[in-house]
């Protein structure tokens, strides 16, 4: 701010006095006429300044709202993390198998509000709907039953380490689609994939927390 009032005070002090002999602005008694117009321009000069230094302060003050809001919406933004485990596994003749597993959701952050769950495929939770889950508090859905028939083939080494095979396994995919809100009422989407290999394995990834429902196309 200083350098914006006070040089050009000090170059106009500067050129006045170097050119004082072809001026009469340093007379005494001062002219009243001539100071009354230098008067004006630097009261001109100044609320100019004010001016851009208020709109500066302005846009640096929405800009830090702007990102207080952002932190705020994100420090309240709920997050499900899946527990899933398989507690019975059975292969059946064909080559397939059939496991039962259990699933637990765990809130994360903050609240979530008005959840509703619903899986891709072969199960209806419609009946499954939550006003309120609080922070670190947990969801957990009575057993479910897949059959572990979805044939994958990968290529791999089999016997000869310069002849590459094709190996195939049975798995089972499917993806649970998460819909709720934050305290604030904003609308989010989550998903989180599960899948279960014939080795008698589970997973689960956790998706990301997305306002859009694009999302659920991972």
């Amino acid at each position: 701010m200083f350098s914006l009032v006070g040089i050009p005070l000090i170059l106009f002090l500067l050129i006045s006095f170097i050119f004082k002999s072809y001026s009469n602005i340093w007379v005494f008694p001062f002219n009243v006429e001539i100071w009354g117009t230098v008067s004006d321009w630097f009261m001109v000069w100044v609320t100019a300044i004010t001016a851009i230094y208020l709109i500066k302060t302005f846009k640096k003050q929405q800009r830090l709202s702007e990102i207080e809001i952002v932190k705020f919406k994100e420090d309240i933004k709920p997050k499900f993390e899946a527990n899933v485990e398989i507690f019975d596994f059975k292969e059946n003749p064909d080559g397939t198998s059939t496991a039962k597993f259990k699933l637990i959701l765990y809130v994360k952050n903050s609240s979530a509000y008005r959840v509703v769950f619903d899986f891709e495929k072969d199960f209806d939770l419609k009946e499954y709907v939550y006003d309120i889950i609080y922070e670190n508090n947990s969801v957990s859905f009575p057993y479910f039953e897949v059959e572990i028939n979805q044939e994958a083939k990968l290529i791999g080494d089999k016997y000869d380490p310069s002849e590459s095979v094709f190996l195939s396994y049975y798995f089972y995919r499917n993806k649970l689609r998460i819909e709720f809100f934050d305290l604030e009422g904003a609308k989010y989407y989550q998903p989180i994939i599960i899948r279960i290999n014939d080795d008698e394995t589970i997973m689960s990834d956790n998706g990301p927390v997305s306002d859009s429902e694009k999302v659920f196309n991972i």
